[in-house]
């Protein structure tokens, strides 16, 4: 048999060899994360060529405060948090020529940065993405040297306001709904808690579908804002939707219809307005009328 038949089996038990050393040994390749792991991050700062916002953590949670007032969409805020916090140095570069020219180089002169406050703060100057698009370059505050770090963090980043500000149009506690009424586009829907029962344009709500059927229609949310802060002239009103629950007094939240963008327009009681696309707002309607949940009419309960 020819010598080179044992060759590659035999390299390839070395190999194994070695892996199985190696692994055994507990030896692992040292990884830096980007940011101090104590860092309790209360406050954010973000800049980019075309946005600019603050966010601040308070008891209710995380608030937009500048450059408008508005709550902030929770899930977005933690996954910018949880890709920053993972977020790993690749390698670490010594800048050898002028500060004007590594800004430059490395996409520091756009001035893009993050500032991230709590415990402690850390102001992190963003640049340009490797050619990969996988990595970018970061520099810290008062560091000399640039670090190039997984890119991942910066999915995250909204490009705009809206995809940051919370879109929740009302939300309410289904164990105290006491009232609601929905009446869009011909669509007539009442909903009245008469003791521990629920009843639909005066019909008992069956047992069975009770639970899920008010969980869907316990929140609303917008698709996203609308672009004016003063309605046009080309909406009309399409609507209402009213809402009474134990703790919170009478809500009502006017429909609008834009004629132009076939869209639905709700006004916040602030400076925006919430916009629901037409096809998210039929699938809201499909929750009254998809199912037929009535177990009996209350006359005739009666």
């Amino acid at each position: 048999m020819k010598i080179k038949n044992y060759i590659l089996p035999f390299i390839a038990l070395i190999l194994v060899l070695y892996y199985v050393i190696t692994n055994m040994s507990g030896e692992k390749q040292l990884t830096y994360k980007l940011l101090p792991e104590d860092l309790a991050i209360k406050k954010i700062v973000y800049k980019n060529d075309d946005l600019f916002f603050t966010m601040v953590e308070e008891e209710k949670g995380w608030h937009l405060s500048e450059p408008e007032n508005w709550p902030a969409d929770v899930n977005k805020v933690n996954d910018i948090l949880t890709n920053l916090n993972n977020t790993e140095i690749i390698t670490n570069i010594s800048a050898s020529n002028s500060s004007e020219d590594n800004d430059k180089k490395y996409g520091f002169d756009k001035g893009n940065y993050l500032l991230l406050n709590g415990n402690k703060e850390v102001k992190m100057y963003i640049g340009k993405k490797d050619s990969s698009y996988k990595m970018v370059y970061v520099k810290l505050e008062n560091e000399n040297k640039i670090k190039l770090v997984n890119a991942s963090f910066t999915n995250y980043l909204p490009i705009s306001l809206n995809q940051i500000k919370d879109k929740t149009i009302y939300s309410f506690d289904t164990e105290n709904l006491e009232k609601f009424s929905f009446n869009i586009d011909n669509n007539q829907y009442e909903i009245i808690r008469s003791g521990d029962r629920l009843l639909i344009n005066n019909k008992i709500l069956d047992d069975n579908v009770t639970t899920e059927y008010i969980k869907n229609i316990a929140s609303l949310e917008a698709d996203t804002f609308y672009d004016n802060n003063t309605m046009s002239d080309n909406v009309t009103k399409a609507g209402i939707i009213s809402i009474k629950t134990k703790d919170m007094p009478k809500t009502d939240l006017v429909i609008y219809h834009s004629k132009k963008e076939n869209d639905y327009l709700i006004p916040s009681g602030g400076d925006s307005v919430f916009k629901i696309y037409n096809f998210s707002m039929e699938r809201f309607i499909e929750k009254f009328s998809k199912t037929t949940p009535y177990k009996e009419d209350v006359k005739k309960e009666d």
